[in-house]
Parts: structure tokens; sequence; C-alpha cells
């Protein structure tokens, strides 16, 4: 019940965002690298990828605690990505940084509870997720400029 009421509350405040200038939306970490044309362009179809971000923009624009009722929610956005892969990104490459955010996210998912107290813990492996999220980042705008 407490997840689905985080999860609701947190739908509410994306959409209320919807009507607020591009300042103010939810970001990722700064230190996270975006994605680049053409790479950009070929993501907006790809719904899974677009769920990912949004949920990693919503972790990122609260306390770290919060990401703990996103855990089931990073899991099945991992799964889905890795069915519905675009074509000009089904590369090895590309499947390698999706295990790499899945391990994390895996990783997030057995180690920490939902009663889980210790900040300092859930914050640890919100960073190795964001990480690995900007490495896959890098990898699907590396094999896009490298197949043109």
């Amino acid at each position: 019940m407490k997840t689905l009421f985080l999860t609701a509350f947190f739908l509410l405040l994306l959409s209320c965002n919807q009507g607020i200038t591009s300042n103010n939306k939810l970001a990722l970490d700064s230190d996270i690298e975006k994605l680049r044309s053409p790479s950009e362009d070929i993501v907006q179809e790809w719904d899974a990828y677009q769920n990912l971000e949004g949920n990693l923009k919503l972790i990122c624009s609260t306390n770290s605690l919060n990401a703990t009722s996103f855990r089931e929610v990073l899991l099945n956005n991992i799964n889905e990505m890795e069915l519905n892969i675009p074509q000009p990104l089904n590369t090895q490459d590309v499947k390698n940084s999706l295990e790499s955010v899945d391990r994390q996210i895996s990783s997030f998912y057995y180690e920490v509870h939902e009663d889980e107290l210790n900040k300092r813990v859930v914050q640890r492996h919100v960073n190795d997720i964001m990480s690995a999220f900007g490495k896959l980042n890098q990898t699907l705008n590396r094999t896009l400029a490298y197949s043109d």
C-alpha cells in the first residue's frame, strides 16, 4: 500500500510539472552524459528507455530514501528495455551497457529493503545506477556516431 501511495504521489508530481518551463523540469545529475542526436531521436520512440529515464529523474529530484519505492519499477524498466532495443542500437556494446544498468538495479533491488533508513547505503546504490545509466548514454551516442 505504501508503494502504491508513493508511486501515485510521484505520478502526481510529474503531471503537475507538465506546464512548467524547461528550466524547472526534473533533470538527471549534471554529471551524467546526455544523449545527442541521432541517439536522442531514436530513443524518443523507445518507451522503456523513456520510462527508466523518467523514473531516474524523479529519484534525482527527491530525497534518495524515496528511491526504495522505485526498486521494482526500475527492475521492470530495464527488463522492458532489454526486450525492445531499437534496431539501430541493437549492438553487443549496447546490450553490455544495458546489462551493467541491470546489475546495478538488481543489486539495489536485492540489497536495499523498503524500511532501509541508512541514507548513505541508498545513495550509493542510486549513484551506481546513475553512473551505469550515464555509461549507457555514452554507448548509445558512440554506437550511432560510428554507424554514420
